[in-house]
């Protein structure tokens, strides 16, 4: 063989090195960019519900601190007729409201009148998980029964054909991360983890 021959051959091979190196790399980051998108696109979408209007059968739950005896914090859900009663102020129309603007109207019923400072906080008492990336549904969904891995991943409609089952990401509250294999969990519960309110469950892109 000759030396340019060899040389050539050498240099495309380094070539094809190098670019399936950076392929790679640029896999990784661009994946861990698609994860933190997708997930800060489905809590956006999430918070975004504080702002929707109040409607019967949501679940309310109204958090009052102040420096003097507060009223005991007040969780219901809307009957049809719309109104919530509360210790002092007695009942509040709370349907076509937004949450912030019900906290408002209730910080203006106690204050001044009962209460010289109090601050009143209205949240979902709903609790969440989230599941999202090489899903068919990637949304935020509530906790309700016991639930693991593969369940939540049913819950979002299932794997798409590019997931890669066998490296999924549960993420906890805390950013604790586990790494999840859904393909030995489907026959051994031991890797079938339980998922906690909070949680997020990231299935990852598979490239081959």
């Amino acid at each position: 063989m000759k030396f340019s021959e060899f040389n050539s051959r050498y240099s495309l091979g380094l070539f094809l090195a190098v670019a399936v190196i950076g392929a790679l790399t640029t896999g990784c980051v661009s994946n861990k960019n698609a994860e933190s998108e997708q997930f800060d696109k489905i809590k956006a979408d999430a918070s975004s519900g504080a702002s929707e209007e109040l409607r019967p059968g949501d679940v309310l739950k109204i958090t009052f601190k102040g420096p003097v005896n507060p009223p005991p914090d007040h969780e219901e859900r809307i009957p049809e007729s719309g109104q919530i009663s509360l210790q002092y102020i007695g009942k509040v129309d709370v349907i076509g409201k937004t949450r912030e603007h019900l906290q408002d109207e209730i910080q203006s019923k106690y204050v001044p009148d009962y209460f010289k400072e109090l601050t009143v906080t209205i949240a979902p008492a709903d609790r969440f998980f989230f599941v999202y990336g090489e899903v068919k549904i990637p949304n935020r969904y509530p906790y309700g029964n016991k639930l693991t891995v593969s369940g939540a991943i049913s819950t979002a409609g299932g794997f798409t054909d590019f997931a890669k089952q066998t490296k999924v990401q549960l993420i906890r509250a805390d950013n604790k991360k586990e790494i999840v294999n859904c393909k030995k969990g489907r026959d051994n519960p031991e890797f079938d983890p339980e998922v906690l309110p909070g949680d997020r469950i990231y299935v990852p892109r598979r490239y081959f």
